[in-house]
């Protein structure tokens, strides 16, 4: 192979290269300029959070939490054995009415302070639902428990 005709070679792999290098870059950039947009709408936007409503004073809790518990707890400390045992009207309307009461109470923003507080009344009242649905174990001392929850936090009443 003569000289002149290897210099032609390798300027025809030039030119064949330089021609694939810049068609390449055309796709890229034409697939880049369709597929981008497309992209950019799917990627996740930065989502502004809402701060958290600051947490009641404690005297605001201690009034909500009263008109949410007070009327339920009003009633229990009514209730007798007899009632507790008795599967009626009283066991079933109560034991909807504790169980409305616990969904209100978890709603309720609960100051730090407060915190001990809420989770003790809380589960109080899920002790009242398992005495209620029959737990002879819960049903001997739910009652008790309530006394003390209520003495030691008489603002419990409204």
């Amino acid at each position: 192979m003569s000289r002149s005709h290897r210099s032609w070679l390798f300027t025809e792999f030039a030119v064949l290269g330089g021609f694939v290098m810049v068609a390449f870059i055309g796709y890229f950039v034409a697939i880049g300029s369709v597929l981008w947009p497309s992209f950019l709408e799917s990627a996740p936007q930065q989502v502004q959070v809402e701060a958290s409503p600051p947490a009641p004073s404690v005297e605001e809790y201690r009034a909500s939490v009263a008109n949410v518990a007070g009327p339920l707890l009003s009633q229990v400390r009514l209730l007798t054995d007899a009632d507790l045992a008795a599967k009626g009207e009283v066991a079933v309307s109560l034991s909807s009415l504790v169980g409305k009461t616990q969904e209100r109470l978890l709603r309720v923003t609960v100051p730090n302070v407060e915190r001990d507080t809420h989770l003790s009344l809380v589960l109080l009242l899920e002790q009242w639902k398992r005495a209620l649905a029959g737990s002879k174990a819960d049903g001997k001392v739910v009652r008790a428990n309530t006394a003390k929850m209520i003495a030691a936090h008489p603002w419990l009443l409204p």
